[in-house]
């Protein structure tokens, strides 16, 4: 008896059961950026797929196809100093169903064939985090496929995941004016000109561009102004990550940046024109997080050529020069050999990422997760398996030879026989 046991488990160790895979058909969802390989899904899309089986030498043990779908959201374990770790972990849902159970000895998967379920998959109306990966944060939607084997073979089960990218409904407008932003360096007196800049919006997609107007206005008294003929306008975009049990910033992290050099008008007085090009895989702004809340910041700061001021530097002997000892002068010349100043003006703004074109309006029903969470499994707030109205029409023809009749349903997929293949 001891040595039946033994012997089955050393063939159970030579052979393997079947490998698995899911896939989601590409007709569902929608593409963000140019890469239209990837599909994402938002709050009531509906997705379809299937978990493809390939069947090995074994397969005839399997007993039961399980497809698990669960969103998460955590906060990843971090040191907040003297030796103290936080983290946390939310779960958003957990949905199942079985998609294929053996129910007879005839029943079986057959060795070296090929098999795919098709599953479906509506989302609820529901606001939850978008799918990402940070250093301190981590938000998941994710497919589980579990084939078991019967359990008198004992052996463990055969596993796939496939992560779903999901994206919330985040609206976007255009203002009815302009909006002007002003300077917030203080250091004014220093400086004979103003400047201001010009916005028309504050509220984009991923991938639009961030177009701003820069309003230079010079002193008429130009003989003391440090300021050259020449600018430097940099524009960064920050990402801003904070816990909501935190008042300051997790992380605030330079995600985009474009630098313009300007030749300004003789009159001292012009407007001009810079822009930031937004990546296409910006993740959107969101401030509805249990866990961690997403926004960003334009920053545009201006910077000026330096004037060529040796003085007192290269001639020690002229008449009105300034006298310095030798490392006083080395300090200075290390220091107006750089091209420009520091920043002279810098202006800010708070920047909305969102996921709809400026017009496009989100459905009047849609929830935020944080206001529907407590309630008990209400099915309007959880992903649901769908019944497939089509699947009889993608059933195989049924043959005796082959498999048992198809008319025990088990879950919402129906089976599909891709290749069969003649056993060695």
């Amino acid at each position: 008896m001891m040595e039946s046991i033994l012997n089955r488990r050393k063939s159970m160790a030579k052979g393997s059961v079947a490998s698995i895979s899911i896939e989601i058909l590409p007709e569902y969802g929608w593409s963000v950026g140019s890469d239209n390989n990837e599909r994402v899904f938002g709050p009531g899309t509906l997705f379809r797929g299937y978990v493809v089986v390939n069947c090995k030498e074994l397969s005839e043990r399997a007993s039961r196809l399980h497809l698990l779908f669960q969103g998460s959201e955590s906060m990843l374990a971090y040191d907040i100093g003297l030796g103290a770790m936080r983290s946390s972990t939310i779960q958003f849902f957990k949905v199942h169903r079985t998609l294929w159970k053996k129910v007879d000895a005839l029943d079986v998967l057959k060795p070296m064939n090929t098999y795919k379920f098709l599953f479906t998959i509506q989302m609820p109306l529901v606001q939850f985090p978008p799918s990402m990966s940070h250093d301190f944060y981590k938000c998941t939607f994710k497919l589980s496929a579990y084939l078991y084997p019967s359990l008198e073979f004992g052996k463990m089960p055969v596993v796939a995941q496939l992560n779903i990218q999901y994206i919330p409904c985040i609206e976007t407008r255009v203002p009815k004016s302009p909006i002007y932003l002003q300077d917030v360096k203080k250091k004014k007196e220093e400086v004979k000109s103003s400047s201001m800049v010009e916005l028309s919006s504050t509220e984009f997609v991923s991938g639009d561009t961030i177009k701003a107007v820069i309003h230079v206005r010079k002193a008429s008294d130009t003989t003391m102004s440090p300021i050259s003929d020449i600018l430097n306008v940099v524009l960064c975009l920050y990402q801003i990550s904070t816990f909501q049990i935190d008042e300051e910033p997790i992380s605030e992290r330079l995600i985009e940046t474009q630098t313009h050099i300007i030749r300004t008008h003789t009159s001292g007085t012009g407007q001009y024109r810079v822009s930031l090009k937004l990546n296409e895989s910006l993740l959107p702004s969101f401030t509805y997080g249990k866990v961690m809340c997403l926004s960003y910041k334009l920053k545009i700061k201006i910077y000026v050529k330096k004037s060529k001021v040796t003085n007192g530097l290269e001639n020690n002997n002229a008449e009105n020069s300034i006298h310095y000892n030798d490392d006083t002068k080395k300090s200075l010349k290390k220091y107006l050999v750089l091209p420009w100043s520091s920043a002279v003006s810098v202006f800010e703004s708070p920047i909305v990422i969102g996921t709809m074109g400026r017009g496009i309006r989100a459905d009047d029903q849609l929830r935020v997760y944080t206001g529907v969470s407590s309630r008990p499994r209400n099915a309007l707030y959880i992903p649901s398996f769908i019944q497939d109205d089509e699947s009889e029409d993608m059933l195989p023809k049924y043959e005796a030879s082959r498999l048992p009749s198809y008319s025990a349903s088990f879950g919402t997929s129906s089976r599909v026989l891709l290749m069969t293949a003649s056993s060695p």
